[in-house]
């Protein structure tokens, strides 16, 4: 590869010297060789051209994923910039996104009954159809003309794609990548994986994002390999792929690593037949339990990597054996150089956590039409990312993570990625994910989402007890959802922000206090919150408790009812209910600051000692007890 390379120049090279090897495949398809692939996407450059687009324009691609999205994403780079959109958002997302990228117009497969298409017209863009068995354009533009251009071939500074961030943290924003930055990353994800062309991709990633295009595609192609390239992820179509296409390698997402250990049971004669070199996963941190299962049922090693579309994906990888791969590390720079900053913008020490900060020659100069956001991100030549991390004293990275995902709990800065570690150690515990709730005096509280591991029921007591036992108060989440799958966006990526909006989390039903020792509670509470009407399934976060209360809640309950209650057991029982249990336990169920054990009060007398006294005071207008 040289500077001046183009998509065009990398399949121009790869059809010269391996004309005849397959270069896609697809499930039900013939496959197609890089000589075919050449012709093809040449023909069709050719077809874009004759309709009068040039290299200036943007034409947005909303075809289903697959082979013929993959021929059309190539061929739309060979004459103008491609822009990637996601066929299945929603009608007001899709205006957004071709309102936001500055489409031309409109690649689809079928205008009838598609979103994109309605999305397209309602801007007033061009709607182009493709042919199902290739990208030549049918005839004519449907809502436009024809225009008189003469061709001229993209050059390597010209952008090939414009592709938008996954918008984890906030408004999408859009990042144009040159030609020369595409082959050079593939070239790089190609090298630090020691692909070959005897190496064949089974792509189960979305070609609309960074992760599906640049490195199970393009890097695949950068090295002469074989891409089969699936409709959409499941984990059935999954594995009688792999049956069929026998894969070296795979890349994916966290979420759908889990997915296919979920059916992984079921499916040991495929596995026992997999021909897997290594297993790559990107795009968000790998739990390490999900990272040992992977290893253990396909037998190979997995390659964590840590990627971003700023920096036309990869950052850093872990190298393959037999160099050293580091558990819960993303691995060392790949092509670019990386540096860790201090609060005061300086180099941090070894092992002390910052902001990753990137530059090289594969990073984007900004985004796209957004001065003030390339501002605040590329600084000094630095791409600043916004991710947490820390550099080992053998120059590994692992992440810390999100500046921006980092919730604040009444001035504390909370992060999500510290507390999901200890949860996801939990044997019941598949995966977790922590959120932000909106709360009336924190600004933030925790919540957590948990997936609950295979053939595991934990309930929401037994995580947050064990949080209790394992996080200081203050980390402790107030709200524990408890749910067969993380809602995630169209990129696998979860969207934190967002999450409390997408989880079951129905308003809780008054429900009066029945018991003696219920009362007692609610009594409490009343005073202390000075509301009076409480419920026994309300949460005390929720009705504006925090941690500055839940001290004298603790102290108050243990005066009051003689059984020893502590500020570690409000975070992890935050309701009148399970504070009631604890109570009738006669000793609280998690650790007291300074180890002591609570004692008995088998008679319930000072229960009803308490109660009696909080009647009187509260008789007398009372106050914080």
């Amino acid at each position: 590869m040289t500077a001046s390379e183009t998509i065009a120049d990398l399949l121009g090279r790869q059809a010269g010297s391996r004309p005849r090897r397959p270069a896609l495949t697809a499930p039900g398809r013939a496959s197609v060789t890089y000589g075919e692939l050449e012709r093809t996407v040449a023909a069709a450059r050719l077809a874009w051209a004759g309709l009068g687009f040039t290299r200036t324009d943007r034409m947005a691609v909303a075809l289903p994923n697959g082979m013929d999205l993959a021929v059309t994403l190539l061929s739309v780079m060979g004459v103008a910039t491609a822009v990637p959109v996601d066929l299945d958002g929603p009608p007001a997302e899709l205006v957004r996104h071709l309102r936001g990228s500055r489409a031309t117009a409109l690649v689809v497969r079928d205008t009838a009954g598609n979103a994109a298409a309605r999305a397209a017209e309602t801007l007033g863009l061009p709607v182009i159809e493709v042919l199902p068995t290739g990208p030549a354009p049918r005839a004519g533009l449907q809502g436009g003309n024809p225009r008189e251009h003469a061709h001229e071939p993209p050059r390597a500074a010209d952008a090939a794609l414009l592709l938008r961030t996954s918008g984890t943290t906030g408004e999408p924003k859009f990042v144009a990548i040159s030609h020369a930055r595409l082959c050079l990353s593939a070239r790089n994800i190609a090298s630090g994986l020691e692909l070959t062309e005897d190496d064949r991709c089974l792509n189960v990633m979305p070609l609309s994002h960074a992760h599906g295009l640049l490195t199970p595609l393009l890097a695949t192609l950068s090295a002469g390999g074989q891409v089969d390239c699936l409709p959409g992820f499941d984990a059935d179509g999954f594995f009688a792929a792999m049956s069929r296409c026998k894969p070296t390698w795979y890349s994916a997402v966290p979420t759908i690593h889990q997915e296919i250990l979920a059916r992984a049971g079921g499916q040991r004669e495929v596995i026992g037949a997999t021909t897997l070199r290594f297993v790559r996963s990107a795009s968000a941190p790998l739990p390490a339990h999900v990272r040992d299962r992977l290893a253990e049922t396909f037998r190979a090693p997995v390659i964590e990597s840590y990627g971003m579309t700023e920096t036309t994906s990869v950052v850093a990888s872990n190298p393959l054996p037999p160099r050293a791969r580091k558990p819960g590390s993303v691995g060392l720079p790949a092509g670019c150089e990386v540096a860790v900053l201090d609060g005061n913008g300086h180099p941090a020490p070894v092992g002390q956590v910052g902001e990753i900060v990137v530059r090289g020659p594969a990073v984007a100069d900004g985004y796209d039409h957004d001065r003030e956001a390339t501002a605040t991100a590329f600084v000094d030549g630095w791409f600043h990312t916004g991710d947490l991390g820390r550099f080992d004293e053998d120059g590994y990275l692992y992440l810390a993570g999100r500046t921006k995902e980092t919730i604040n709990r009444g001035g504390l800065t909370v992060s999500p990625f510290e507390i999901e570690q200890v949860l996801q150690s939990h044997p019941a515990v598949a995966q977790a994910v922590v959120f932000p709730l909106p709360h009336p005096t924190l600004g933030e509280d925790i919540g957590v989402a948990v997936v609950p591991a295979e053939d595991a029921q934990p309930t929401e007591r037994e995580i947050r007890a064990y949080a209790a036992q394992h996080l200081s108060p203050a980390l402790i989440p107030s709200r524990v959802v408890l749910v067969g799958q993380i809602p995630h966006g169209a990129h696998g990526k979860v969207q934190r922000r967002e999450l409390h909006t997408r989880l079951p989390l129905p308003p809780v039903g008054f429900a009066p206090p029945r018991t003696q020792v219920q009362r007692t509670l609610v009594a409490i509470w009343q005073d202390l919150l000075g509301r009076e009407r409480i419920g026994v399934h309300d949460n005390f976060f929720d009705l504006g408790g925090d941690s500055l209360r839940a001290v004298p809640l603790a102290e108050a309950i243990t005066r009051h009812t003689g059984v020893p209650v502590n500020v570690v057991d409000i975070f992890a029982f935050p309701t009148v209910a399970s504070q009631a249990e604890l109570v009738d336990t006669g000793r609280t169920h998690t650790p007291a600051p300074d180890g002591a054990a609570g004692s008995a009060d088998p008679d319930g007398a000072a229960v009803r000692a308490g109660l009696a006294r909080l009647a009187r005071r509260r008789g007398r207008g009372g106050g914080n007890g």
